[in-house]
């Protein structure tokens, strides 16, 4: 019994930081949040799954070329069964968001559900109507289960 605990304790450890498997079935919320270079760019995103079907997704991001300048910031939402355009391709959704006053101007963006993390995929998303003139966006965040920082691509 003396030797049989040390294994149990390893065991229960191993197991509870693991991180959480995104299969087919993944279900719960996944965030993060990062920092950039700049002294001042940060932002979060958080992405919420049933069963591994994407239901809403949210990123939220400030940035600005010194820290005395408020900056522009970015909030992009959508939910299911909202008013955005969702389009589904195998473990990715293209998301459209329109504007009825400048229908010229559409924007999209796409998450990609993948074995070990989330994408946010922003490399064709060009952000005028949802985040200002000036605001600037990473090319892709990626959502690691258990871990409480972002990884950005730009």
């Amino acid at each position: 019994m003396k030797t049989f605990l040390p294994w149990l304790l390893a065991a229960a450890a191993a197991s509870a930081s693991a991180a959480p498997a995104l299969g087919p079935n993944a279900s719960g919320t996944y965030s993060c949040t990062y920092k950039l270079a700049s002294p001042c760019s940060s932002g979060t995103a958080s992405v919420e799954l049933l069963e591994g079907k994407l239901q809403k997704v949210s990123f939220d991001s400030t940035y600005c070329k010194a820290p005395d300048n408020a900056g522009n910031r970015c909030t992009l939402r959508s939910a299911r069964g909202g008013s955005d355009k969702w389009t589904e391709s195998g473990n990715s959704v293209l998301i459209g968001f329109f504007d009825l006053r400048y229908p010229q101007a559409d924007d999209e963006f796409k998450f990609i559900l993948e074995a070990d993390r989330l994408v946010l995929d922003f490399s064709d998303t060009q952000t005028f109507i949802k985040c200002g003139l000036g605001a600037e966006l990473p090319e892709r965040v990626l959502i690691v289960p258990a871990d409480p920082q972002c990884r950005v691509e730009q």
